[in-house]
């Protein structure tokens, strides 16, 4: 073994007390790469950088026991002095926020995990603002104070001071944890999501079945440049409502709940509207928000016997596109005196009314005694009904529907639509009624 080689496996034990385990075959990887880079003659900052996206640090610890990383942890030939010379943010053990650095990236981690528990037949997890606030502290704690490890440390003079383990951080926000993930060097949620579902601890975290919460933190600085920690947590006390799989967003009205617990009854109601029925209890119940845009939040209360649960969850809805426009009835009339109809046709243009895109719609006509012109077409275009057979055609009231649905787009509100269509035929004439119109200038 050449000294190169030598003095970086040394130094990586050095800095082993970061780590719960360190695996020897991805240290001796990590020579190779580190050789690799300096007999290219690269730079000395050019091989760190290479060395930090090459490996990045994952653990991941179940209450009560320290389990050892799968893949090398934060290791980093930075010294402190040669860094951006951070400062400490944070001196307790938690029991305070940490900033909000990049929520889109923590939203897309939570969808990710959701994907894949969904893709598993497993509930999906809600967010805790509790366990969000425990995330992100120490995200931002160990981007701070250039540290990787569960357990909450300080930076004093140089040097690290552990100032509390993992579960009495995280019990500071929320009283019952089950998990903890972090990793540090990854750019994207895609690819330390890829790296916690290869390594068998987070994933067993990710998948676990008896978790109902998560929280995700996101924090830059350090040696790593990008710290993720994801906590996991059950209260048995509380039963989550989950709309959507925990998106934070929609475009539709239309959603879909998640209701934990194993109860007889539910009922539901939106924001500002009155309660269902009781209905019997399932887990996965199809529901509509108002279609207004803006936040939406539905309201669940679960009964058993004498056992009563509430919950809520909240989405932001956008503006969804609507199918509009259109007339809830069209009438004709036949005089088989005056042999005359009126109106002869009648034209409906399908509009969104929700938002600015485009869709295509298709209308049906049912009732031999109608017929439609123009039938398909872009929101903006318009259709005909015209009244057909009339002249042989007793005196009576003829029925039948126009039908409007917006093809190739899911969730659009008021989609498919239908409009009443008559024909009455009289026997006597038509009287005209002229009605003066008065304009304003």
């Amino acid at each position: 073994m050449n000294q190169n080689l030598k003095r970086l496996i040394a130094l990586l034990e050095r800095i082993g007390h970061q780590l719960y385990a360190v695996n020897v075959v991805q240290v001796y990887r990590l020579a190779r790469v580190t050789i690799a880079v300096r007999r290219r003659k690269l730079c000395r900052t050019c091989a760190l950088a290479a060395l930090a996206l090459g490996l990045v640090g994952l653990s991941s610890v179940l209450p009560g026991a320290r389990v050892g990383a799968e893949s090398p942890g934060r290791v980093s030939v930075v010294s402190r002095e040669e860094s951006s010379g951070l400062t400490a943010c944070y001196t307790d053990c938690g029991g305070q926020d940490g900033p909000a650095v990049n929520a889109a990236l923590e939203q897309q981690v939570i969808d990710l995990v959701n994907a894949e528990r969904a893709a598993r037949g497993l509930p999906p997890l809600k967010l805790s603002d509790a366990l969000r606030s425990a995330a992100r502290y120490h995200a931002a704690d160990m981007a701070q104070d250039d540290y990787f490890d569960h357990d909450t440390y300080d930076r004093v003079g140089g040097r690290l001071q552990q100032v509390c383990e993992i579960w009495t951080r995280v019990e500071s926000y929320y009283p019952s944890p089950r998990s903890e993930n972090i990793a540090a060097g990854y750019a994207t949620p895609a690819s330390v999501m890829a790296a916690w579902m290869q390594s068998g601890g987070h994933r067993t975290a990710i998948l676990n079945a008896d978790y109902r919460e998560i929280g995700v933190g996101y924090a830059e600085g350090g040696s790593w440049s990008t710290y993720w920690v994801q906590d996991f947590g059950t209260r048995e006390d509380v039963y989550p409502l989950v709309i959507d799989a925990e998106a934070a967003s929609t475009s539709s009205a239309r959603v879909s709940l998640y209701l934990y617990g194993e109860w007889n009854e539910v009922r539901l109601r939106n924001d500002g509207e009155a309660w269902t029925s009781w209905q019997p209890f399932a887990h996965q119940i199809d529901w509509t928000l108002p279609s207004r845009a803006g936040q939406r939040t539905v309201y669940a209360e679960m009964r058993s016997g004498g056992q009563t649960a509430a919950s809520s969850d909240t989405i932001s809805l956008t503006a969804a596109p609507a199918l509009g426009g259109l007339p809830a009835e069209m009438r004709f009339l036949y005089s088989r005196s005056e042999q005359s109809v009126l109106p002869l046709a009648i034209q409906g243009t399908p509009l969104n009314v929700g938002n600015g895109d485009r869709f295509t719609w298709r209308a049906t006509v049912t009732g031999d005694r109608f017929q439609g012109e123009a039938l398909s077409g872009r929101d903006g275009d318009s259709f005909r009904i015209l009244p057909v057979g009339y002249a042989q055609s007793a005196v009576g009231v003829y029925r039948g529907t126009a039908t409007v649905t917006v093809e190739g787009q899911e969730g659009v509100l008021d989609s498919p639509q239908q409009i009443a269509l008559t024909l009455q035929v009289v026997e006597g004439s038509f009287v005209s009624v002229y009605l003066p119109m008065v304009a304003n200038e």
